[in-house]
């Protein structure tokens, strides 16, 4: 399907259209949230498909409202401009943000350790109880490395409510450190 055929079923909401969007431009998406350098307490917390993910969601519903697009060159160059704005509105979230440390290894002792029996200190065992089950599940994944996507995936949930319990995780760590410190 050429490029003014996928645009205009695009608008025109075709399903099969919008997998192709997807799969042509995902990584278009995945390259430009590189902006190498700029700002180091970002490093490892900017999820490269996260970001696409949003990025071709968004161009995708632009696009089915009527957004211009002059020519295939034009869209790669709005979804490289729309990733690296998000990259940057994330940067500045969390530069605003108290940083929230949460050691793994403690995190994963702690889960292991019977009740009452964790030498890592009370303060991450009173974090992990007054989490929800759900939300000690996606903080044991996130320390365990996996992307908000495979966590999605894996306890068959949205990207957005990961993103919500996470948030929330955060906000508890924050509010128990505030409480201590």
């Amino acid at each position: 399907m050429n490029f003014e055929e996928l645009l205009d079923r695009l608008r025109r909401r075709d399903e099969e259209a919008a997998n192709e969007f997807v799969r042509r431009y995902r990584e278009t998406a995945r390259q430009g949230r590189r902006i190498h350098g700029r700002n180091a307490s970002l490093e490892g917390r900017v999820d490269s498909e996260d970001v696409a993910q949003s990025v071709i969601l968004k161009a995708l519903r632009w696009i089915q409202e009527g957004g211009e697009v002059r020519s295939e060159r034009h869209l790669e160059n709005l979804l490289r401009q729309m990733a690296r704005q998000k990259v940057a509105d994330h940067g500045r979230k969390v530069e605003t943000q108290p940083a929230v440390h949460l050691d793994p290894s403690a995190a994963q002792r702690l889960a292991e350790a019977p009740a009452g029996q964790s030498p890592h200190g009370e303060a991450l065992e009173r974090l992990m109880r007054q989490l929800s089950d759900r939300q000690r599940k996606i903080l044991q994944a996130r320390l365990d490395g996996s992307s908000v996507k495979e966590i999605a995936e894996e306890q068959d949930l949205k990207v957005a409510a990961v993103y919500e319990q996470w948030y929330r995780i955060q906000e508890a760590a924050q509010e128990q450190q505030g409480r201590s410190g």
